[in-house]
């Protein structure tokens, strides 16, 4: 299933902590964040319940950046919590716990329309294939973000395995 939120990603701030009163609380940018993509994941499962499985996970930010450089400085966040931001804002609505995913591939992506795309399917466990249904999982998810259809990376990759 895949799910794009057509808002600009942001990275999870590290909780703050109110020491008048002893509260955590995110960043209001974090917050936003997370409460927008709860809302555009809540829309996107339609009622469905959340997954109860091992669930595989491929996530691309798509953010504005001016230079390519600019995509590894330290003011645009760590990819971890980027990541940490999606499966957090999702729990219990797309997943029943984060504690369920049990692989994730992350992509940041230059793009002058910022969102974010993320695709998960179930993940067979102690399954012969389970590595090759992993590769054939990201390579379709790459595809998607990239706008080819997946069939024609796959046959390429498919050919390059046979040694052609």
């Amino acid at each position: 299933m895949k799910i794009t939120a057509n808002i600009a990603p942001v990275p999870l701030a590290r909780t703050q902590i109110n020491t008048y009163n002893r509260g955590r609380f995110l960043a209001k940018r974090s917050q936003d964040f997370k409460d927008s993509l709860s809302w555009i994941a809540r829309a996107a499962m339609a009622g469905r319940e959340s997954f109860n499985c091992p669930l595989r996970l491929c996530i691309h930010f798509f953010k504005n950046y001016k230079k390519l450089a600019d995509m590894a400085e330290q003011n645009t966040g760590d990819i971890d919590n980027f990541v940490k931001a999606v499966l957090d804002a999702c729990n219990k609505i797309v997943w029943t716990d984060d504690r369920s995913i049990i692989e994730v591939h992350a992509f940041k992506h230059s793009s002058n329309n910022p969102r974010v795309e993320f695709d998960f399917e179930p993940a067979a466990l102690n399954n012969f294939n389970a590595g090759a249904d992993s590769v054939a999982f990201l390579l379709k998810s790459i595809a998607s973000a990239a706008g080819v259809p997946a069939e024609f990376l796959l046959a390429d990759v498919a050919d390059i395995l046979k040694g052609r």
